[in-house]
């Protein structure tokens, strides 16, 4: 959704204006639910298949909780910062025109996108689908590291280059949001998996509204790069609060 959006929503408002963008959205969400309502109906969804389970409970106590908090949501910040402030920062700093922002918009989120095919095929392959913390370790380790150039996005001010950070921001933020979901499942069985999803995407939206303000405010003195820097860091923070938080189950 978030890589078509632009390339879809800039020329229905070009041609309609912002409302028309609006109701073309409703109208594709419309399309969606009665396409899932009558996909749902297959009988093969019905089927499950057993889960690997620990025979633990979740618990607003359990340290993993909040080893899972801590990597979904810092982790994956920098998604929330690139989603939302990036056509702010390529209009107030490269001078882009809305529809030339719309035409490269899709190039970030094409990161993520593809971040979340590479990084699930990694804790799949290479950390027995999050079962190995050792492994996760490392995965997330990596990604803490190659979340820090974010932060020096705004010494290179060209629309290349500035595209390519966020493209790769968002492709190592995947790996803390696939890897903090399959380690908590790995921990609590795929029956807790609708719970840990929501744990991992409601403190992610916490945080980001908590954070997108301050890094508002940024924006609004032109300390551009303070903001990158918050953002760029975040993901350290989230590992190092990971690592003591966690523990083989």
């Amino acid at each position: 959704g978030a890589l078509i959006t632009p390339l879809v929503v800039t020329p229905v408002a070009a041609m309609w204006g912002w409302r028309g963008a609006f109701w073309a959205t409703g109208a594709v969400g419309t399309l969606w639910v009665l396409w899932w309502t009558l996909l749902g109906r297959r009988e093969s969804l019905a089927t499950t298949e057993p889960s690997h389970s620990s025979g633990l409970s979740m618990a607003w106590g359990d340290s993993n909780v909040w080893a899972l908090v801590a990597a979904y949501s810092l982790g994956g910040l920098p998604i929330g910062f690139v989603l939302y402030q990036a056509s702010l920062y390529l209009s107030a700093v490269l001078h882009q025109s809305q529809t030339q922002i719309g035409k490269v918009l899709w190039v970030p989120p094409l990161g993520w996108e593809v971040g979340y095919f590479f990084w699930g095929w990694v804790i799949d392959r290479f950390a027995s689908a999050g079962r190995d913390r050792a492994a996760m370790l490392r995965v997330f380790l990596l990604g803490a590291v190659l979340s820090v150039p974010l932060a020096i996005a705004p010494l290179f001010p060209s629309l290349l280059a500035t595209l390519a950070f966020l493209f790769f921001a968002m492709f190592i933020a995947a790996s803390f949001v696939i890897g903090s979901v399959a380690y908590a499942t790995a921990v609590y069985s795929t029956r807790y998996s609708g719970l840990i999803s929501g744990i991992g995407a409601g403190s992610w939206s916490a945080w980001v509204a908590l954070v997108m303000p301050w890094i508002g405010r940024l924006f609004d003195l032109h300390d551009y790069g303070a903001a990158f820097v918050l953002a760029g860091v975040a993901p350290l923070v989230g590992f190092a609060l990971w690592v003591p938080l966690s523990r083989k189950s």
